[in-house]
């Protein structure tokens, strides 16, 4: 299948037993083929989640006041911002690694499909995150009831620390791709894929 770009040029891209290209990199099926388990099941979503458990005990049992909701929830929004453009700069040094020999391999590999999909995600995280907390903000300024400003701070605050580890995670992710791509150059590698 070939996709037009904005560009009003025709990208054709290679054919991968006979899958359509364009359909196979949208987000859900890209999302699909890495693995709901592996995105969803790490260490990242469980500390989120115990993280998030420890900031509603706080403000439901009355020591984390208002302002503190608030004072989280622009600090949520400004580092989630930033977050999300350190995604993208990693995103990019990765790429840049993406060269014929390299991609060549991946592909061996079976590999290649993976390879970037984590900077979707984190990515995905990260916006989500900083629109809930907007949401959060609005609602501790907006003065809107405990209950919903509750379920806006567990939100929020889970979205943000998934997004803070999942990112830690591609700090490895990072460093696997330098390290595969360095002994590639010394034309003494082998990539395999990990199993689940």
């Amino acid at each position: 299948m070939a996709v037009a770009s904005r560009r009003e040029t025709t990208v054709t891209p290679p054919e991968e037993a006979g899958q359509d290209f364009y359909e196979s990199t949208r987000f859900w099926s890209a999302a699909r083929a890495y693995g709901f388990d592996q995105l969803i099941l790490t260490w990242a979503t469980a500390v989120a989640l115990a993280f998030a458990g420890g900031v509603l005990f706080l403000f439901l049992n009355g020591d984390l006041p208002l302002t503190g909701v608030k004072a989280l929830a622009v600090a949520y929004v400004s580092l989630g911002a930033a977050l999300f453009g350190i995604v993208l700069a990693g995103f990019a040094v990765v790429a840049a690694f993406f060269d014929r020999d390299y991609v060549s391999k991946l592909q061996e590999a079976g590999t290649l499909g993976n390879s970037l999909f984590g900077f979707w995600w984190v990515a995905a995280i990260t916006v989500l995150a900083v629109l809930t907390s907007v949401g959060l903000t609005v609602a501790a300024f907006v003065g809107a009831s405990e209950p919903v400003t509750a379920v806006a701070l567990g939100i929020a605050t889970t979205l943000f620390v998934a997004s803070l580890g999942e990112a830690l995670s591609l700090v490895g992710t990072i460093m696997r791709h330098a390290l595969y791509r360095s002994k590639l150059a010394r034309r003494d590698i082998r990539i395999t894929q990990q199993e689940p």
